[in-house]
């Protein structure tokens, strides 16, 4: 039998006077959140919020707050091979683009020791205890990634979560960041480095451009001039 079901915590008892805050109360019990089922009611938190005894589909119970069931961050337990199940994206020990996005999410917001954890958890980033449990919860909110497209986060303020992520392919993402230099051109305005590639240059090549103090009409319009009309010049 389960050690967690042999000691089972006590279900929750309002105290005098609580009665009122309770009719607000949102009642989860026997309600179905990724792979937890809800069980019963268990003490507030010290700051309030409520709290609820919930139970994996491998068995394993744990208890949980109201709002990150609700919110969808966590979808089953950590511990539970239904969590490790990985659908072939392991197979003969190669990782699929799928399962290098997941561990490369994760490692970036909970790795100090990782190259990019200034940028994302040294900022608050994180992943949602529903992804960060179970690359299966990932798989099945995600999808498979698609060929040249990689995750990208909707608003780059906020977490890794279903409600803020998708698969998005490098252009979608450079107009997606934060430290986008935009550039107005016959009135459109695009990142610099689509306008690089609308225009068949390399980013660094136009923003050189531009840096040297080019005008952005001779920059986006100009050709590049090849090695040898430059021994010709």
């Amino acid at each position: 039998m389960n050690e967690s079901r042999r000691q089972r915590p006590p279900a929750f008892t309002p105290k005098p006077g609580m009665e009122a805050s309770m009719s607000k109360l949102i009642i989860l019990t026997g309600k179905k959140f990724g792979k937890w089922e809800v069980i019963k009611r268990m003490p507030n938190k010290p700051s309030g919020i409520a709290q609820w005894l919930c139970r994996c589909e491998c068995g394993v119970e744990k208890i949980i707050d109201g709002g990150s069931l609700r919110r969808g961050q966590s979808g089953g337990c950590a511990s539970c091979r239904c969590a490790q199940k990985t659908h072939g994206h392991t197979a003969n020990g190669k990782r699929s683009r799928t399962f290098r996005s997941w561990e490369a999410m994760k490692a970036r917001c909970h790795d100090p020791k990782n190259i990019g954890y200034a940028r994302y958890g040294g900022r608050g980033i994180q992943v949602c205890d529903r992804w960060r449990e179970s690359f299966q919860v990932f798989l099945e909110d995600m999808g498979a990634r698609p060929i040249d497209m990689s995750i990208d986060r909707i608003d780059n303020d906020g977490n890794y979560e279903p409600a803020n992520c998708r698969w998005a392919s490098r252009i979608d993402q450079a107009r997606n960041k934060r430290r986008n230099r935009l550039i107005t051109f016959r009135g459109k305005t695009e990142p610099l480095a689509v306008w690089a590639q609308t225009i068949g240059l390399s980013a660094r090549a136009l923003s050189e451009r531009l840096r040297r103090g080019w005008s952005i009409e001779d920059a986006m319009t100009r050709p590049l001039r090849s090695r040898k009309s430059l021994q010709l010049t």
